[in-house]
């Protein structure tokens, strides 16, 4: 997934959020710019940069039309020593979600390339329109889990060790205020690669169906026996981030049609899955929250 160098605030369109279109919302004509820096580690090609920031411009006319919610993800970090645990730190990653969707050009888009000071400078200018999304009132209760010191911990972080019995097993716990279908799907920053977790690859009907008020932990056979084992590899070198989405709604949705099963996982393209994900904005009820997941190999 492309990580700007200089830019570290997250971007996030209404395909991402918890946000969804209605019949009545507004419509209008937007005009947005954008400027993303690269200095000289960016290992992104030049058609992934333009593409991220014509989206940043699309994202900027949006928000100036219809504004923003600015929410925070705090982040576990740690350190190791000689095999041990010596430092737990936290990180707050920000996000903002624009409150409109995207729907056509009005005028072509204008963008320029430039380097200065051994940095790569990007400008990007967009016509459009755009319609006003109204954000969901439905609350969603999760963590991301772990098993550690004897007992099961709310966590971001992860380790990748190299023996399989001393693998970090990944759980989910959730609860809904009301009867409905969830979904969960994880995507690798370091690969063009999204992993549908939930419904699991068991479950033929391609939903996965829970109650009101009741906490779920998923990804654990002693809850499920359908559950899969889910353990994260840190495949970019020592450390790797993984973007984990969850999706629910009153109301019944379903696996993307072109998920391959390959070996225990279940797979597509993320930019198929993000499309799927946008055609989902018909459901008005739908939440659509994520959470940063970050996995690291542990020091010698």
């Amino acid at each position: 997934m492309f990580q700007p160098s200089i830019r570290k605030i997250v971007l996030t369109f209404a395909v991402f959020t918890a946000m969804t279109a209605t019949a009545d919302s507004r419509e209008a004509s937007v005009h947005g710019t954008s400027e993303l820096v690269l200095d000289f580690n960016y290992n992104v090609t030049l058609r992934e940069a333009k593409e991220e920031c014509i989206l940043m411009a699309k994202n900027d006319a949006i928000a100036k039309e219809f504004g923003e919610l600015v929410t925070s993800d705090v982040v576990e970090t740690m350190s190791e020593s000689d095999g041990e645990t010596t430092k737990s730190d936290y990180m707050e990653s920000h996000e903002m979600k624009a409150r409109g969707v995207w729907l056509r050009e009005t005028k072509p888009t204008k963008f320029d390339v430039d380097y200065f000071d051994g940095k790569l400078v990007l400008k990007a200018e967009v016509w459009g329109k755009a319609r006003e999304i109204k954000q969901s009132k439905v609350e969603l209760k999760w963590k991301i889990m772990k098993d550690g010191n004897g007992k099961r911990m709310a966590t971001q972080m992860f380790y990748d060790y190299p023996n399989k019995k001393d693998k970090e097993k990944i759980y989910v716990t959730f609860k809904a205020p009301t009867d409905g279908y969830v979904a969960i799907y994880l995507t690798q920053w370091s690969a063009d690669v999204t992993d549908c977790l939930l419904p699991y690859r068991k479950n033929t009907s391609g939903l996965h169906e829970v109650k009101g008020g009741k906490e779920y932990t998923f990804f654990d056979k002693s809850f499920d026996p359908q559950a899969n084992s889910i353990s994260l590899t840190a495949d970019n070198g020592d450390k790797d981030k993984y973007q984990m989405v969850i999706i629910f709604s009153p109301n019944k949705f379903y696996r993307p049609a072109d998920i391959e099963v390959k070996g225990k996982n279940q797979v597509l393209n993320s930019s198929n899955f993000q499309k799927w994900l946008l055609t989902q904005q018909r459901d008005e009820d739908m939440v659509v929250e994520k959470k940063f997941v970050t996995v690291m190999k542990p020091k010698d």
